[in-house]
């Protein structure tokens, strides 16, 4: 028509309250005091200053400005060297998800810098930063803003490593929701009714979800009451973990005479349709009439969070002790630690077999890889010293900090040479013939057996290292097993004596 609109002929009404965004900062705490792996060289109880809601992720993204999580956390007593990166926003609720790896320990002095890059070791399984178990520091979310709809817990900050994702934990996801439309197009009235309203008529109808059935429930039902029979009924469904909110409210376009439901279900993903049971006889307690029914509408589809921390590890570290570290069948029963050093090494050996070793020691990596090299230069049973082809060291270390054992790798990389033995034979044109000599024999046997000889008067015989008694074996320098008299140097490797 052409009439004027009345004044009261439009009215707003608010159907669901909305949510503040998300805003403000939060504190993580690490603490290396309460739950020491053994590895971190500085335990304290640490927390970083306020980290923005949408702090960047590295020194490089902020400028070097100090605002980013790695500088935040970097900036840690007990924190190294951490690199870390940040996903894109959540369209949803405007959040972030970072991800941490704990690349170094602090220098507090740390366990062992590798020879490399001269920087600390691994800092290996850290304690799962805001974990408060022992006595730990909460993480600090009260300057956090930002609503939040779901009933009980409703943290805005969720720390997640290798655990959770085996245990398929993972950070609040976007709720499902679907609206439960009660109403009476016809104004045949029943209790409660917006404009007809007749308050000894009831109707009742079941929903269900996920093929689970609630109980009996009034066309005028509480909230409260419907929230309960829907958590009832997916408690009992294969749609578990789940948290149900229910909002009645009125709207005599959608829902004439009646009632809508706003039902939000948190932490369940995608849930199936909600349907609803209303024919005559469903329930013993009235039946709707006529044009009276109930509707379900989906709203939006839930999601589970699509954080998992999938890519999550335990950091490990090598720091098994070497139970072992033998000459075959020189063992002592002694222990050496997992960054044994050259002095150790050689004190070690010396103190079980009697050999004499130079020993040089390489640490390979952050993770605890070293590597030693051992030249034998005294071997007791050989002569020279320096001579003597060692079987590979019997070497076994105990489990790594993850608990695994890996066996050490033992090569060979410059064969011994075989020692001196066995005798010769000396003559001077003797009537009674050649006299037989050791290798080792001293020069006072060595001049009785001379003097022997018919054509030999008086004989003065000394005995001395060959080359001399710092090269060829001697003195603590290794033979070297090859067919040439000299090394690449020009110096003489042979050894012996000289008479």
């Amino acid at each position: 028509t052409n009439g004027e609109f009345p004044g009261d002929g439009c009215s707003v009404a608010e159907l669901v309250a909305g949510t503040d965004p998300l805003g403000g900062g939060f504190k993580l705490c690490l603490d290396t005091a309460n739950n020491s792996n053994g590895v971190t060289s500085v335990e304290v109880d640490a927390c970083t200053e306020l980290i923005a809601h949408n702090a960047p992720a590295s020194a490089v993204d902020s400028g070097g400005d100090g605002s980013s999580m790695e500088e935040k956390l970097e900036a840690l007593a007990n924190v190294g060297d951490v690199t870390v990166t940040r996903g894109p926003v959540n369209q949803k609720n405007g959040g972030y998800s970072w991800s941490i790896e704990f690349l170094r320990d602090a220098d507090g002095p740390c366990q062992q810098k590798d020879d490399a890059s001269g920087m600390c070791n691994s800092p290996g399984n850290v304690p799962k930063v805001c974990s408060s178990g022992g006595g730990g520091t909460s993480c600090d979310i009260s300057l956090l803003t930002g609503g939040c709809e779901r009933p009980g817990a409703c943290s805005k900050l969720a720390v997640l490593d290798a655990t959770d994702y085996s245990n398929d934990v993972r950070p609040l996801g976007s709720a499902e929701r679907q609206v439960v439309v009660v109403k009476d197009p016809d104004y045949l009235g029943w209790a409660d009714g917006s404009i007809v309203a007749a308050s000894s008529t009831f109707a009742e109808y079941k929903l269900a979800v996920d093929g689970i059935e609630t109980n009996c429930m009034q066309h005028n039902a509480a909230a409260s009451g419907v929230a309960s029979e829907l958590q009832a009924a997916l408690d009992a469904s294969s749609i578990d973990s789940s948290v149900v909110k229910v909002e009645r409210i009125r709207s005599e376009l959608d829902a004439p005479n009646g009632f809508l439901y706003y039902i939000s279900i948190y932490d369940a993903g995608d849930v199936p349709s909600i349907t609803a049971s209303f024919a005559p006889g469903t329930c013993s307690g009235g039946d709707f009439t006529a044009a009276q029914e109930v509707t379900v509408e989906s709203v939006a589809d839930g999601s589970l969070h699509d954080t998992t921390c999938s890519g999550c590890v335990d950091g490990v570290v090598q720091r098994g002790d070497f139970t072992q570290f033998d000459v075959p069948g020189e063992a002592g029963g002694s222990t050496l630690p997992w960054n044994a050093s050259p002095t150790d090494v050689a004190s070690h050996i010396l103190a079980n077999s009697g050999r004499t070793v130079e020993v040089a020691r390489l640490v390979i990596d952050k993770y605890g890889a070293t590597e030693w090299m051992i030249t034998f230069v005294g071997n007791p049973e050989s002569t020279p010293p320096g001579a003597g082809d060692i079987p590979l060291l019997d070497v076994v270390q105990a489990a790594d900090s993850g608990g695994a054992v890996n066996a050490p790798i033992v090569s060979e990389v410059q064969k011994g040479s075989t020692g001196l033995s066995g005798s010769f034979s000396v003559d001077y044109f003797s009537a009674s013939g050649p006299r037989s000599v050791s290798f080792d024999e001293t020069a006072q046997r060595l001049s009785a057996k001379l003097s022997e000889m018919s054509t030999v008067g008086r004989v003065y015989v000394t005995r001395d290292c060959y080359p001399n008694c710092n090269s060829g074996g001697w003195g603590h320098v290794a033979v070297l097993n090859n067919d040439d008299d000299d090394d690449e140097d020009g110096d003489i490797t042979t050894g012996g004596y000289e008479w």
